[in-house]
């Protein structure tokens, strides 16, 4: 199988994002190029990346390049903090970096971005708590990218999963997540 990955060029950001990821998912982001919002893909090294394709300047699809490989992300790309979460905002060079107090509402947050809600002005904000039980809400207009560990996130979808499969059982358990 063929290494692909995508270079993302984002505003106010000096250094351009490398993520290795497989063929399909760089498939499906140049299939997504119509789109706005906010765009989801998983890397090879496991994580979620949310990006605002707002914010993209511009981007390469690229396969095997020799140099890009030594300075992919989780390899010589010191802007990632060793979190389960990071939010790079526009303007800031570093992330905010925390890590998730309940793994489904970081796929809720994932999820609101990419289903269009946020275009829609109804979420300005979306959030979740941190380790600490505090919470912790982004401005999703100045929000560039979002990277998740997918352990985390995959917790967070079968947790969400489990809830569907109650409620089909229980139809008085209408609980919100925030």
């Amino acid at each position: 199988m063929e290494t692909c990955y995508i270079r993302l060029y984002m505003k106010g950001i000096e250094k351009p994002f490398i993520f290795e990821v497989s063929e399909a998912e760089q498939n499906k982001f140049r299939n997504h190029l119509d789109g706005v919002g906010f765009f989801v893909f998983e890397t090879v090294n496991g994580f979620f990346v949310a990006v605002n394709l707002e914010g993209v300047q511009a981007f390469n699809l690229l396969w095997e390049p020799a140099l890009i490989s030594a300075s992919a992300p989780g390899k010589a790309d010191d802007r990632w903090p060793d979190a389960e979460i990071a939010v790079f905002l526009r303007n800031r060079e570093r992330p905010y970096a925390t890590n998730a107090s309940e793994p489904k509402e970081i796929y809720v947050v994932l999820e609101t971005l990419t289903e269009g809600f946020v275009d829609d002005g109804e979420d300005l904000f979306v959030g979740f708590q941190d380790e600490d039980g505090e919470e912790v809400y982004f401005n999703t207009q100045q929000t560039l990218l979002i990277r998740v560990s997918a352990l985390v996130y995959r917790q967070g979808e079968a947790l969400i999963g489990d809830e569907g499969e109650d409620d089909d059982d229980d139809d008085d358990d209408d609980e919100d997540l925030f």
